[in-house]
């Protein structure tokens, strides 16, 4: 332990604030895991379905209420032109401000569409209410962290982020105990309720430090950058949240519900590679600034194989896993799991392409990929959903995420001369891994094989476990 703390007192801030940063991460998806078997089994399927509806609801309104300002890339620009502190402050007080006007306007709008033409967001207005209330506080609070982040001061950040994840819980948790019907909405509305305990005395600290809601030369250059990025992000979101609307509306919430719990495993292989990526990213850039493409090649596929080898036993272990997220009737979404493990590894095969675009700050053909793939994933939703169920849009998830890769590759290939990756074995391990999860479905009935198959890879592992540590030192290396 005291080795421990000696490494962490002579890290630099930047280092420090990644560590926490990360930390926290694991932290929130840990206590989302955790609690995921809890409410799955204190609310039946059509209750846990109404949560799954919202979330995906939110995740798209936000792109219009909030402009995308609240994502990482569009915030950090704003930070990157205003560096000194009394500018910082007004200029995410005034982006909060811009924020929200659009939410207002953006729900206007929605209760207009709600009443007059037929309520196509199948969600009750109180929820909707609750909503506006959400997107109206807590650009605020993203703002702040991301300022917090950029600026390398984790510790106030990290105690929030962590603090009020807990008290989301608790809270939530006594409230769907107290409660014996409608517990979908009560959920909602209690880790709300929670996290406004956080983020509303954030929104007035925002607004109070900046004392600046409206400028008018920030709010026009803000809206022509973020503007044209609307259709990235409305695609982006698509891709991840159009389906539990679809299969909502299509089938039922009792499958949207199921459905939800399935895109957890997908949620846990993404848990491990955006660790590996906060660290693969600038490992990536250092190289082509170095013009040292070559010797990042057997590292990247060290790392895309250990991944791709994560995202295989959570096929593997899909029934067991399913048992302890859900009660018996979620275990109807085990054959969903293989195509949506497979998607967890595309996305990373994505990512890798992605890097180079952004070093080369190709943002056309970035959003062009994303658009075309959310195109034949909601297009394809609309032929096999209503014919094979939720189980089909695991599958046009993974063909879209195919088609995202595609794209991504061709536009990697055209932004370099050379060839950045071994693009040979990077090809290889995906159709492995693809295959290998998709082979999952012939081995859900026998447990000892997939036992045995389990038990290999550890072996492996821990055979390899040198070369593996040695390559994620490489990436972690300043010089």
């Amino acid at each position: 332990m005291n080795k421990v703390l000696m490494k962490w007192r002579n890290m630099s801030s930047p280092a420090k604030a990644s560590i926490a940063f990360v930390f926290s991460s694991f932290i929130l998806k840990g206590i989302n895991f955790l609690t995921t078997p809890l409410f799955t089994r204190l609310m039946d399927s059509s209750e846990y379905g109404v949560i799954a509806t919202y979330n995906s609801w939110i995740s798209i309104i936000d792109i219009f209420a909030c402009l995308g300002l609240t994502s990482v890339g569009v915030i950090n620009v704003g930070l990157n032109e205003h560096r000194e502190i009394k500018e910082r402050k007004k200029y995410l007080s005034s982006m909060t401000g811009l924020c929200n006007v659009f939410t207002i306007l953006a729900f206007i709008l929605i209760f207009f569409i709600q009443k007059y033409l037929g309520q196509p967001i199948r969600i009750n207005n109180t929820l909707i209410a609750v909503m506006f209330i959400h997107l109206f506080i807590n650009p605020a609070q993203t703002f702040w962290m991301t300022a917090e982040r950029y600026e390398y001061r984790y510790k106030l950040a990290f105690l929030i982020t962590v603090l009020s994840a807990v008290v989301r819980t608790v809270i939530s948790l006594i409230a769907v105990l107290l409660y014996t019907s409608n517990r979908g909405t009560v959920y909602i509305i209690s880790q709300e309720a929670g996290s406004a305990l956080f983020t509303l005395p954030l929104y007035f600290y925002v607004l109070w430090s900046g004392k600046k809601l409206y400028d008018s030369a920030l709010w026009k250059k803000t809206l022509i950058f973020a503007v044209a990025l609307i259709p990235h992000y409305l695609s982006q979101h698509i891709m991840t949240s159009v389906d539990r609307i679809m299969i909502a509306d299509m089938v039922s919430k009792s499958a949207a519900a199921i459905y939800s719990v399935v895109i957890t495993f997908n949620a846990i292989g993404l848990l491990f590679w955006n660790a590996i990526n906060s660290s693969l990213m600038p490992f990536t850039f250092k190289k082509l600034n170095d013009k040292n493409e070559r010797s990042m090649k057997n590292v990247i596929n060290l790392i895309i194989a250990c991944y791709a080898v994560i995202c295989f036993t959570a096929a593997l272990a899909a029934p067991e896993v399913l048992h302890i997220l859900g009660p018996e009737e979620y275990q109807s979404g085990v054959y969903a799991v293989p195509p949506i493990a497979s998607v967890a590894f595309l996305t990373a095969v994505y990512h890798l392409y992605a890097n180079i675009e952004f070093y080369y700050q190709k943002s056309r053909e970035i959003s062009s990929a994303t658009i075309v793939a959310a195109i034949v994933n909601v297009g394809l939703n609309f032929l096999l959903i209503p014919r094979f169920g939720f189980t089909a849009a695991a599958y046009t998830t993974m063909i879209s995420n195919m088609v995202l890769v595609a794209m991504h590759y061709f536009a990697y290939r055209k932004a370099t001369e050379t060839s950045v990756y071994d693009d040979r074995a990077l090809l290889i391990i995906m159709l492995l891994c693809i295959s290998g999860c998709l082979l999952c479905n012939l081995l859900y009935g026998n447990r000892w094989i997939r036992f045995s198959i389990a038990l290999i890879i550890l072996m492996v592992a821990l055979i390899r476990r040198k070369q593996i540590i040695k390559a994620i030192r490489k990436m972690r290396e300043k010089e």
